[in-house]
């Protein structure tokens, strides 16, 4: 099988790349899953698309162009799917940022996912 017909089925093959994402050795907070090994520019573009809520704007934040932020959540929907977490949608990520310890869930209260009047149980 030629690398041009490999490439079209597996992301990560190809010239540019020889071997899949490597998994971290580190386990998911609180749920004992494995979690991807994502650089920190990878968790940077990550918090602050899923802050801004769109790629233009993460862009723009970040001093980069849109398509390289697509690539960035590419490369980290990939990471989590080689250790069998798949993140497809935005709300899985979010997700799996806030099992991962990337996210403290008490930090977004400004953007509307926690009710700050409601009362504590």
């Amino acid at each position: 099988m030629s690398t041009a017909t490999i490439s079209s089925h597996i992301p990560w093959a190809g010239p540019e790349r020889d071997a899949p994402p490597t998994p971290a050795a580190s386990t998911a907070v609180d749920s004992g899953q494995t979690s991807p090994a994502l650089t920190d520019r990878e968790i940077e573009v990550l918090l602050t698309w899923l802050r801004v809520g769109t790629k233009e704007s993460a862009g723009r934040e970040l001093f980069i162009g849109t398509a390289t932020v697509k690539s960035h959540l590419t490369r980290i929907r990939q990471k989590y799917m080689a250790v069998g977490r798949p993140a497809a949608s935005k709300a899985a990520l979010f997700i799996r940022a806030v099992q991962d310890g990337y996210i403290d869930i008490s930090d977004w209260q400004d953007v509307g996912l926690i009710d700050p009047e409601a009362e504590d149980h």
